[in-house]
């Protein structure tokens, strides 16, 4: 299957342990270091096929508690976080064409993201990035990976978020946008060689450059974002968030305190993290409950029920009295 392909074994820089993962009408998840075991099994089928692209930290497996070499449901905080990534190896970028939710793309749609996706790689070619490791065509639309040498740090996250968004506002258009969550560490990537169950397409390695290519770094992502919001019209330059609160942070803060969370949205004032449930009143569930971390670096608890309106300073402390515990910023985890 996918991963017995030479080449996708290469891209993700396997053997080490990785997580696949496979999600529609339930989930299952598989952490190993032989990542043939589980994808013919039967639990899977029916199921889409995705992958952690980034090395997980060697005590995950441990620390949350997870089996190795067997498929398993994942209870609440089994699934690996930002926070359980070592370092970043590749750079993802993912072009949708827009259509409505849950449809599948037509040929037309996906020809318009694969021109939007080569117009973009032409663009930072040209600016100084190193060729492209590979082309994926997912099913509906078009992945692009970069070979990546960055930490998993705060600048890393900072730097990733105005990157993103500032390609976006150059190559979006009406047709296809740029997803811009795919700056998550422990991002999950539909796997090449998969089949995709929405689009009914394989999810199709087009391009594989097998000489080790120059990788992406941090530097080249912070001089090109300058340039980007220079050509955007951006006056201020791009400066360090003021808050202590990063993305990983705070996921590490909500695993604390046993709290389950929808993967970020990205938002105007930064990234929406929507609760399920509240934590301060199981009955407020939907879209209400939710922390906003703004581009500042600063959280907000955010909830629509009068009753749970309050500070963040007020929401930890709350926090503090239901459980007994109080989370330490500088504390080593």
């Amino acid at each position: 299957m996918a991963v017995q392909d030479e080449r996708i074994s290469k891209l993700f820089s396997l053997p080490r342990l990785i997580e696949l993962r496979w999600l529609g009408a339930k989930r299952l998840s598989l952490f190993t270091s032989d990542p043939g075991l589980g994808l013919s099994d039967s639990a899977t089928a029916g199921l889409d096929s995705y992958a952690v692209i980034n090395p997980l930290l060697p005590d995950v497996v441990e620390r949350r508690r997870i089996p190795v070499d067997r498929l398993f449901r994942p209870s609440k905080g089994q699934c690996s976080a930002d926070a359980d990534i070592s370092h970043r190896i590749l750079l993802p970028l993912d072009f949708d064409p827009v259509r409505e939710t849950g449809t599948a793309a037509t040929d037309a749609q996906r020809t318009l993201a694969a021109e939007r996706a080569n117009a973009t790689i032409t663009y930072l070619c040209n600016a100084g990035f190193p060729a492209p490791a590979a082309f994926v065509d997912s099913g509906n639309g078009r992945h692009v990976y970069f070979r990546f040498d960055a930490p998993n740090d705060s600048e890393t996250d900072f730097l990733l978020s105005a990157f993103y968004s500032s390609l976006a506002r150059r190559f979006d258009t009406a047709d296809v946008k740029l997803d811009k969550s795919v700056r998550s560490a422990a991002q999950l990537m539909r796997l090449p060689g998969s089949f995709n169950y929405k689009a009914r397409r394989v999810c199709e390695l087009l391009s594989f450059t097998e000489t080790e290519t120059l990788p992406v770094t941090v530097d080249m992502i912070r001089r090109l974002t300058e340039e980007l919001r220079g050509e955007l019209g951006f006056k201020r330059p791009l400066v360090v968030r003021k808050g202590s609160w990063t993305p990983v942070l705070l996921e590490t803060f909500l695993d604390f305190y046993n709290i389950d969370y929808l993967p970020p949205a990205e938002v105007t004032q930064g990234l929406l993290y929507v609760l399920n449930p509240c934590p301060l009143n199981e009955q407020h569930a939907g879209t209400s409950p939710a922390i906003l971390l703004t581009h500042a670096g600063f959280p907000k608890f955010c909830c629509k029920h009068a009753s749970c309106q309050m500070s963040w300073k007020q929401f930890r402390a709350r926090l503090r009295l239901l459980t007994g515990k109080w989370f330490l910023m500088g504390e080593k985890r």
